[in-house]
């Protein structure tokens, strides 16, 4: 934990300059590093907050409640700066608008945009922020150093096989209830509602994080791959959420009815697409997960593979019952939902 939320800060702080950066008019490359950097400042906040749910400590618990609001105000004032940058770029120039209130609806959006980065210069340049950060530094100092095998968590590298063996027990039982979560959601995903839909979609982006911070205790190849499967698994997802949030910022634009229905309708049949593609994105996930259940490097002894409920299999890791022999199809990765 110690490792991953230095991380998270030290990705925060490093892109705060640039988020800081008001572009002038068509600067289209500030506007670019600007929106990158408010981006990467939005994943930092996500992670940290992931890593304290995940590594559910006594400190972390005291942390997400000391830091929790700040940080979800943080969060939703990045958020909403983001999703007019993602909207403008991406889905605006789709959605079917003739020039005209293409035109007008553009610069609205721009003025929109504009403020929402006022927003994010004022939350960031603010007192509250500064303590913030100061109090997330302390509190990260307070923790145990690596060494001393407490709860503040080592780095995989410096820690013992026993020490090692103990962590992969504790990441395992959070990764196989976040992935048992993950496929209860994919079960039902095509007759969900939206905001249900958007729950599965945390649980996707939760399972990569817990993935991102403990995959060192485990098979760097077996992790990378399912680290892939869900990171295409997360932009599928994430492509829906943004039709849908663009469906709702259609409607501060000003359009008149006949304008927003036919941009609606576009990025609607958009989201039917993409929603035929679910039982295979989240089948391609699923292919890549367990993991965690296979022999680990330095790992001494047999490995006892569970079964479907819980029992272990007699046979080994190289038994004829084994079912995680076959590679999984590796799905492309990129997009901007990370």
């Amino acid at each position: 934990m110690r490792r991953v939320v230095a991380a998270c800060l030290a990705q925060l702080q490093a892109n705060t300059p640039g988020a800081l950066m008001l572009p002038g008019r068509g600067a289209a490359d500030d506007s670019a590093a600007n929106a990158e950097s408010v981006h990467q400042m939005r994943v930092a906040v996500r992670r940290l907050r992931c890593a304290l749910r995940f590594f559910d400590t006594a400190s972390a618990r005291g942390a997400r409640k000391r830091f929790g609001p700040a940080l979800r105000r943080l969060a939703r004032i990045l958020g909403e700066q983001r999703n007019w940058d993602v909207f403008i770029g991406t889905l605006l120039p789709h959605c079917g608008l003739p020039p005209g209130p293409l035109g007008r609806a553009r610069r609205r959006a721009l003025r929109l945009r504009r403020a929402a980065r006022g927003r994010v210069r004022d939350q960031i340049t603010a007192p509250v922020h500064e303590r913030l950060l100061k109090g997330l530094q302390r509190w990260l100092a307070s923790l145990p150093a690596p060494d001393e095998g407490t709860e503040g968590g080592a780095a995989p590298g410096d820690t013992p096989v026993a020490g090692k063996s103990a962590l992969r027990k504790f990441a395992r039982k959070g990764l196989v209830r976040l992935q048992r979560r993950v496929k209860r959601g994919a079960k039902h995903f095509l007759t969900m509602p939206n905001k249900a839909r958007h729950a599965v979609r945390i649980d996707v982006k939760r399972l990569r994080y817990a993935v991102d911070a403990t995959g060192a205790w485990f098979n760097p190849r077996a992790v990378k791959r399912y680290t892939a499967a869900l990171a295409a698994l997360q932009q599928w997802l994430g492509d829906l959420t943004d039709i849908n949030m663009a469906c709702m910022m259609l409607r501060s634009l000003g359009l008149d009815e006949a304008a927003l229905a036919g941009a609606q309708g576009g990025l609607r049949a958009r989201e039917v697409a993409l929603l035929i593609a679910a039982p295979l994105r989240f089948a391609k996930g699923q292919a890549a997960a367990g993991f965690w259940k296979r022999k680990q490097p330095g790992q001494p002894g047999k490995l006892r593979q569970e079964g479907r409920h819980g029992e272990h299999s007699k046979h080994g890791t190289h038994g004829k019952h084994e079912t995680r022999s076959k590679q999984p199809i590796q799905p492309k990765t990129g997009g901007h939902h990370v």
